[in-house]
């Protein structure tokens, strides 16, 4: 596909709509196709994400490094040098909100693509091939341009943003999934900013991201509004199923029930997955009375989370192929998982991690 452009691009990238083929199949009178760009970094994210949960060497280094290489070159390729500032610019964009026709240095996209090449640097190191090609990586990563209102102390769509109707979940999406290190004000900010200006008829998971991103800021009032806006309005009967939006759109809308989840086990169940490791801070979700994630997986294991009103528990169901312990931010005694035996902390007090008993 990067050969497709005029003048054309180096490496590799993804499609945004594609089938059997694993060509562009998104039809020729929709730019997103060409321009909706950032498909290619959040790839590569979740092939981290894969690495991190499985620690599974062989697979990722033999049949997913030369995608995650390849894609790199595409942002090497696509990212220009404006020696005016001293950044890097990634133009000609198609953010997550699709209302955007066209822009400059999408914060979502430029961060993705920053945290994609990171992610190619981290790998190459970790199978033992640091060379200058990763010093590259990191030097493009660490200088695109993210733009920000120091003023506002939010982060513009893009270059030139003003403050128009979005569609959907864009710049709130660098706190998650990106994790992209912010102040908490900074965060909220962002978070009161766009959902002031976000159409109320737009798709089913931007409510589900917002629930997300209230939980992280503590106000659990807010999260529950946008928690049940994620899914009480959008599923339809008589299968429940989600539509796309209030009033339609797409039937059986995946990305819609894919929000919902997320706001379970990303948002209520506080997982957030590190290289061979989870940490957890799990909540109650409104008007119930427990929690439960059942086959969480780490490192070939499987594990149950369970919140109650005061407890909460994490059981092994499967043994992992490493040990693995769990531990406390006030019990900081490394706990080790055996299957079927529960290690209880308070919920009141508690928030934790899993890990390898060795790390």
């Amino acid at each position: 596909k990067a050969r497709s452009y005029t003048p054309p691009y180096a490496g590799a990238m993804y499609p945004w709509e594609s089938a059997l083929s694993g060509t562009e199949c998104t039809p020729s009178w929709a730019s997103t196709g060409q321009s909706e760009i950032h498909i290619s970094a959040d790839i590569v994210l979740a092939v981290l994400q894969y690495w991190n949960l499985t620690l599974d060497k062989a697979f990722v280094r033999d049949e997913l490094m030369p995608m995650v290489r390849g894609t790199s070159t595409f942002w090497l390729s696509k990212a220009v040098y404006n020696s005016a500032t001293g950044e890097y610019w990634i133009t000609g964009v198609i953010p997550p909100d699709e209302y955007t026709s066209t822009c400059n240095n999408s914060a979502y996209t430029n961060y993705a693509a920053a945290a994609a090449l990171r992610a190619d640097a981290h790998l190459s190191q970790c199978f033992g091939n640091s060379t200058e090609r990763e010093k590259k990586l990191l030097a493009v990563a660490d200088r695109l341009r993210i733009p920000f209102d120091k003023e506002k102390r939010i982060h513009p769509e893009y270059d030139g943003y003003y403050g128009r109707l979005i569609k959907q979940a864009d710049v709130v999406l660098l706190g998650y999934p990106l994790l992209m290190p912010m102040p908490l004000d900074v965060r909220v900010n962002d978070l009161k900013y766009y959902a002031e200006r976000t159409d109320t008829n737009g798709p089913a998971m931007t409510h589900a991201m917002h629930a997300i991103a209230w939980i992280e800021a503590g106000n659990t009032a807010q999260a529950a509004a946008e928690f049940a806006s994620a899914h009480e309005k959008n599923q339809k009967a008589p299968f429940h199923v989600w539509s796309e939006t209030l009033t339609g759109g797409a039937v059986n809308f995946i990305t819609g029930a894919g929000g919902f989840l997320q706001a379970l086990w990303a948002g209520y169940g506080g997982v957030r997955v590190a290289e061979g490791a989870l940490t957890i801070r799990p909540l109650l979700p409104p008007k119930t009375s427990a929690l439960r994630l059942r086959g969480v997986q780490l490192l070939g294991g499987r594990l149950t989370i369970e919140r109650s009103r005061t407890a909460v528990s994490i059981t092994a169901t499967a043994a992992p192929a490493a040990e693995l312990c769990a531990v406390g931010t006030v019990d900081t005694t490394p706990h080790k998982l055996v299957v079927g035996k529960p290690v209880v902390y308070d919920a009141a007090t508690e928030t934790g991690s899993i890990t390898r008993c060795s790390a």
